[in-house]
C-alpha cells in the first residue's frame, strides 16, 4: 500500500504548478498575496495562463481514458519527479520503477524509465511522439494505439525491430525521428 503524503512532496507539486501555469503563476501569488499594481505586461501573461490551463483541462479530458490509466500507474512508482514538460505532456519517472518496464505514453503523462531519461531518443519519442497520438485519438487512443503496441512487445519474435510496428512507426514521425 502507498500514501500520497510519502510519494507526492510539495517541490513536486511545485514543479507541476511551474511547469503548468508558467511564470504567471508567481505574478498572480504577487497581486492576490502582496497586493501589488499590475501592468499591461503582467496581464497579458495572466490571460496567457488561463489559456494554458484551459487547454490542459480540455486536452485532460479528451484524453480521459489513458490519463485515468496514469494517474492510477503514478502512485506505485514511488518519489515523484518531474523530467520534462512538453506538448501539455508531464515527463515523470519514479524511484520504484521495474527494471524490465519500458517507457509509456497516457494522455497528458508520459512515464519515462529513470535509466532513460537523459536518453533524448525515448523522451523525443514518447513526448513527442505517443503524445501525438493521443490528442488526434483522444479517447480511442488505448484502442488504437496503446494495447496494440503493449500486444506487439508481449509478442514481439526475436530479431525483429521493434520500432518497426506501426503504432512505434507514427510516433517516430510526429517525433521527426525518421
Amino acid at each position: 500500500m502507498f500514501e500520497w503524503s510519502t510519494q507526492i512532496d510539495s517541490v513536486f507539486i511545485q514543479q507541476l504548478c511551474q511547469n503548468i501555469f508558467g511564470g504567471a503563476a508567481d505574478i498572480l501569488a504577487d497581486y492576490f498575496f502582496i497586493g501589488k499594481l499590475i501592468s499591461l505586461q503582467r496581464i497579458l501573461l495572466i490571460n496567457k495562463m488561463y489559456k494554458r490551463i484551459l487547454l490542459f483541462i480540455l486536452l485532460f479530458l479528451w484524453q480521459l481514458p489513458q490519463n485515468l490509466v496514469a494517474l492510477a500507474i503514478i502512485p506505485f512508482l514511488g518519489k515523484i519527479k518531474i523530467v520534462a514538460y512538453r506538448n501539455h505532456c508531464l515527463g515523470l519517472t519514479g524511484s520504484r520503477f521495474p527494471d524490465k518496464a519500458g517507457s509509456v505514453s497516457l494522455g497528458n503523462f508520459a512515464i519515462i524509465h529513470p535509466k532513460m531519461i537523459l536518453d533524448d531518443f525515448t523522451i523525443r519519442h514518447e513526448m513527442d511522439g505517443h503524445t501525438v497520438d493521443s490528442k488526434i485519438f483522444g479517447p480511442l487512443y488505448l484502442f488504437i494505439i496503446g494495447i496494440p503496441s503493449i500486444l506487439h512487445l508481449l509478442c514481439m519474435k526475436e530479431g525483429k525491430d521493434y520500432y518497426d510496428f506501426y503504432t512505434e512507426r507514427w510516433a517516430n514521425k510526429h517525433a521527426g525521428l525518421l
